[in-house]
């Protein structure tokens, strides 16, 4: 995800917003905006912040910053895609998460090479998705993002807002119901 002059302002708006000041964030494909979350959560009332990543290398890369930045609260997930019935998605541990997350930072799996794009965050995460949810999803311009989206909001009412960074850069905001 960029953080690029748009998206300052989008984070200031997230991280001073009520998503986390209640329950505890999610994000997948941990980068830079995992270390902004983290670093902002880390200063605010103890706020875990959990991360999946499903690439050991990436998992390792980010595991050694977050050591090194001295970034603690984060729970970074080894999460190896599964297979579900119509679409391939992280296998979260679910019996050790947080009952209720208030605010997700969604930039995985990756589209390329995923079968079912994004779909499986929520079949497999909503009983853990809070009332009120918002969901910030990267890269919100492609009709991949835009199916997945049409398909939560059958599942689960949903509002959303599109931000636009720049001509190729676009986030999503998902209010869930």
């Amino acid at each position: 995800m960029k953080v690029g002059a748009v998206g300052q302002p989008i984070w200031r708006r997230l991280l001073n917003g009520p998503q986390l000041h209640q329950d505890p964030s999610l994000s997948a494909e941990a980068g830079s905006q995992t270390i902004l979350l983290e670093l902002y959560a880390a200063r605010r009332r103890g706020i875990p912040v959990w991360t999946l990543e499903h690439a050991y290398d990436w998992h390792k890369r980010m595991s050694n910053a977050l050591t090194t930045c001295h970034i603690s609260g984060v729970e970074l997930a080894l999460t190896p895609l599964h297979d579900y019935e119509n679409f391939s998605w992280y296998s979260p541990p679910l019996t050790h998460m947080p009952a209720h997350f208030n605010l997700v930072i969604w930039d995985g799996p990756p589209e390329r090479t995923t079968r079912g794009k994004r779909q499986g965050l929520l079949p497999v995460m909503d009983k853990h998705l809070a009332m009120n949810c918002v969901i910030l999803l990267d890269d919100y311009d492609t009709e991949a993002a835009d199916n997945v989206v049409d398909h939560w909001t059958v599942e689960r009412s949903a509002a959303t807002r599109i931000l636009k960074a720049d001509q190729s850069q676009s986030f999503g905001l998902i209010f869930l119901g």
